[in-house]
C-alpha cells in the first residue's frame, strides 16, 4: 500500500446503506455544526465492531435498528448484508468469530447479559446458559478453539473456567487466590498473572505455565509494576512498571528468573496504552501522552511500514489495527481524531486497496466538527502545563465565550484532544470554545506531576486553571470576560469550588454534584493508591484530613460564590438527596441559582422499559440543552 492507496467505498457504503434502510453510493450532505441535532452528540454509535471472519469471507459488525443494536453480517464478494440477531428490546453489545461460519454473541436484554451461538449454514441460534451473566471483558475466546471460551475472573467461585460451546458445559480449570479483577492469560486460556488488592495491600503473582509455581510479591501503597498482557511469545509478559524513576514505563517480565527488561520508557510523559495485534497476540503499539502530535510509537518493526502508510493514507487521525483474517491478508482498521467520532476502513494487501466500511456515527460527519488546537502555557510559578481549545466555527467572526471542563479527582488521566470528546463538540457546536487543561495532579506525565496535585483543588490547581484562562485569552482564540465551568459528580464540585475562588468565572453549570461526603474519605484527592487509613495516617490523623475535605464543602466556600448557577439533578440514580441539600446551601446563602428537575421535565418522554437507550439519549441531550440557554443567558 502506498500513500496513493485508493479509498473507496465498500458496497455502496456499508454502514450507511445498511443503518438509512438502503444501499446508497453517496454520503448524507454535510450541515453546519450548529444545525446537528443535540441528541446526535450523545445516541449511541450506528455502526461499530466490524470483524473478519478467519477465512476473509465475511464482515459481522454491530449496527443500529430500530433503536437497538443488532448484529448483521456482510458477505464481502456479492456485497450482501443479513440481520443475524435482534435481541428484540435489548442489544448486541458483543461477538466474536468462532472459525469461518460460526459466532459468539452477547446481548442484553434484562439485567444481565446473555450467550449465543449462530451457526451460519443452519442459522440455528442456541442459547449458552454457561455463559449467562458473565461480562463480556471477562471472555478469552481462544482464537485457536473453535468450541471453547475461558472466563476469569468468573462468578462461580475464585477459579478459571473453561465452557464447551457445544454442549454447554462449564468445568473447571483452575483455582484462583482471591477476587482478582486484573488477569493474563496466555493464547490457549491459562492463567498467567493476577494482580489483586486488598483492604490493606495488594498481591502480584505471575508463572510461566500452567504447570509452573507461582511467583509472587506484595505490599502496601502504589504497585511497582501490573501485568498487562502476553508477548509474542505466549511466555514473558508485558507489565506497566512503576518503579522505574519518574514516568511509567512498559517492560517484559521473565516469570522463570522475575527480570524486568525495559521495552519503552519516556522521559516527561507515561506509557499510557498496549495496542495488540488481534491475531497474533503480538503488541505492536504504544500511546503516551501528547498535545498536538500523534502519540502513537511501533514496537514491532514487522508492523512499522503497515503503520507508517497509514499515517500517510489516513492523515490527522489515529489509526488501530482491529482485526484480521487468519492469512493477514485482510486487515480492518479503526481511525478517529479529535473532530472525527470514528470510522472503519478494510485494507486488503494483495490488492493493495484501502475500502472505506462506513463511520460510527452518520450525523458527526468530520467535516462538520469543531476545530481542536493544542496548546501550551506556563504558570505563574513557571511550571509548564498543557491543554486544547475546541473551537466553534463562530471562532472566526469573535472570540467566543469560554467553557472550562475541569478534572473529577486528582490521577485523571489526562485529555489529550487526540480523541472525540462528544461533550465539548455539543457545546463547541453551539457557540462556546471550550478548554481542557492537564493541570498538577493529571496523569500521564510521571509521578512527580502527578503528585504535585495532591490535596490541592482548594489552592495551587485553581490557579493552574485562572492561567490557562488567562493564556487562551491573550492568544485571541476567547473572550477572557466571558467564562463559565462545567462539572458533574466530584468535578461539578470542583466547578463549584474554583468559581468560588476564581472572580474569572462568570457562570457556572453543575450535574449530580455531590453535596456532601464523608470528611475523612481523602482518596478521590490524592493520586496515591495506598488504603484510605494510611492515607490518614500520613496526613496526620482524621483531624487533619477533615480539615483539608472541609474546604470543599458547599457549607464553607458558597458563601463567597458570585457566579450565577445551573443545578440539574436525575434523580433516578439517587441523587435527590444531593440536590435538594446543595439547594438549600444556595436558598440559605441567597445565591443565585436556576434549579432543573430532569425526571419531572422528561416525564412525557417515552418510558424506560421501551427503549432504556433512546430514553437517557433523549435525557442527556435535554440537559445538556437546558445547560447550553443557561450559559448563552449569562455569558
Amino acid at each position: 500500500m502506498r500513500s496513493s492507496t485508493r479509498c473507496i467505498t465498500l458496497a455502496g457504503n456499508l454502514a450507511l446503506g445498511l443503518l438509512l434502510g438502503s444501499l446508497q453510493a453517496q454520503t448524507p450532505p454535510v450541515r453546519p455544526a450548529e444545525s446537528i441535532p443535540a441528541v446526535a452528540f450523545f445516541q449511541p454509535a450506528d455502526f461499530t465492531s466490524p470483524a473478519l471472519s478467519p477465512d476473509g469471507r465475511y464482515i459481522g459488525f454491530i449496527g443500529r435498528r430500530n433503536g437497538h443494536a443488532c448484529l448483521f453480517l456482510l458477505e464481502r464478494t456479492t456485497g450482501k448484508i443479513q440481520l443475524l440477531f435482534s435481541p428484540g428490546k435489548g442489544h448486541v453489545e458483543r461477538f466474536w468469530w468462532k472459525g469461518d461460519r460460526r459466532l459468539l454473541l452477547t446481548g442484553q436484554s434484562g439485567h444481565a447479559p446473555m450467550y449465543f451461538v449462530e451457526d451460519l449454514d443452519s442459522l440455528e441460534l442456541r442459547e449458552i446458559p454457561a455463559l449467562y451473566g458473565v461480562p463480556p471483558l471477562w471472555i478469552n475466546p481462544l482464537p485457536q478453539d473453535v468450541d471453547h471460551v475461558v472466563v476469569a475472573p468468573t462468578y462461580f467461585g475464585s477459579h478459571v473456567i473453561e465452557v464447551d460451546l457445544r454442549n454447554n458445559r462449564r468445568s473447571r480449570v483452575e483455582a484462583m487466590t482471591g477476587d482478582n479483577n486484573h488477569c493474563v492469560t496466555s493464547a490457549g486460556g491459562e492463567l498467567r498473572a493476577y494482580n489483586h488488592r486488598f483492604a490493606d495491600g495488594w498481591r502480584i503473582a505471575w508463572r510461566a505455565s500452567a504447570k509452573a509455581a507461582w511467583h509472587e510479591c506484595k505490599g502496601e501503597g502504589e504497585v511497582p509494576f501490573r501485568p498487562v498482557a502476553m508477548d509474542a511469545d505466549d511466555r514473558h509478559l508485558l507489565v506497566f512498571a512503576y518503579d522505574q524513576g519518574n514516568t511509567i514505563a512498559l517492560m517484559r517480565l521473565d516469570p522463570d528468573s522475575d527480570q524486568r527488561t525495559l521495552v519503552v520508557q519516556y522521559a516527561d510523559r507515561d506509557v499510557s496504552e498496549l495496542m495488540y495485534d488481534p491475531e497474533q497476540r503480538a503488541p505492536t503499539v504504544v500511546r503516551s501522552c501528547q498535545f498536538g502530535r500523534n502519540d502513537l510509537e511501533v514496537l514491532d518493526e514487522t508492523a512499522r511500514p503497515f503503520y507508517a502508510t497509514l499515517t500517510r493514507s489516513l492523515p490527522n487521525t489515529c489509526n488501530r489495527w482491529i482485526g484480521s483474517s487468519a492469512d493477514g491478508s485482510l486487515r480492518i482498521i479503526h481511525s478517529w481524531s479529535g473532530r472525527d467520532p470514528g470510522r472503519y476502513h478494510l485494507y486488503d494487501s494483495n490488492r493493495n486497496t484501502l475500502l472505506f466500511l462506513g463511520p460510527s456515527y452518520l450525523d458527526l460527519p468530520p467535516s462538520a466538527m469543531c476545530e481542536v488546537k493544542p496548546f501550551t502555557f506556563q504558570t505563574r510559578d513557571a511550571v509548564s502545563e498543557s491543554g486544547y481549545v475546541v473551537l466553534p466555527p463562530t471562532a472566526k467572526n469573535a472570540p467566543p465565550p469560554l467553557l472550562v471542563i475541569p478534572m473529577k479527582d486528582v490521577g485523571e488521566s489526562a485529555d489529550t484532544g487526540r480523541d472525540f470528546y462528544f461533550l465539548a463538540q455539543f457545546f463547541a457546536s453551539r457557540g462556546f470554545a471550550v478548554a481542557r487543561f492537564a493541570v498538577r495532579g493529571t496523569r500521564g506525565f510521571g509521578r512527580a506531576f502527578e503528585n504535585a496535585g495532591d490535596f490541592q483543588f482548594a489552592g495551587r490547581l485553581v490557579q493552574d486553571i485562572e492561567d490557562g484562562v488567562n493564556h487562551l485569552a491573550r492568544t485571541g482564540f476567547v473572550d477572557g470576560k466571558r467564562v463559565g465551568i462545567l462539572g458533574w459528580g466530584a468535578s461539578g464540585l470542583i466547578a463549584l469550588r474554583t468559581a468560588a475562588s476564581s472572580p474569572l468565572f462568570r457562570a457556572v453549570a453543575v450535574f449530580n454534584s455531590w453535596a456532601s461526603f464523608d470528611v475523612d474519605d481523602v482518596t478521590w484527592l490524592t493520586s496515591s493508591e495506598a488504603p484510605q487509613e494510611v492515607i490518614l495516617e500520613q496526613l496526620g490523623g482524621v483531624r487533619n484530613a477533615y480539615k483539608i475535605t472541609h474546604q470543599l464543602d458547599p457549607e464553607t466556600f458558597l458563601q463567597s460564590l458570585s457566579a450565577p448557577t445551573f443545578l440539574a439533578y436525575e434523580t433516578w440514580y439517587g441523587n435527590a438527596p444531593a440536590g435538594h441539600h446543595l439547594r438549600g446551601v444556595f436558598r440559605r446563602f441567597k445565591k443565585p441559582y436556576e434549579w432543573f428537575d430532569l425526571d419531572t421535565h422528561l416525564a412525557e418522554l417515552p418510558k424506560a422499559e421501551e427503549n432504556l437507550e433512546l430514553y437517557y439519549t433523549n435525557c442527556t441531550a435535554e440537559l445538556y440543552t437546558k445547560a447550553v440557554d443557561f450559559l448563552k443567558r449569562n455569558l
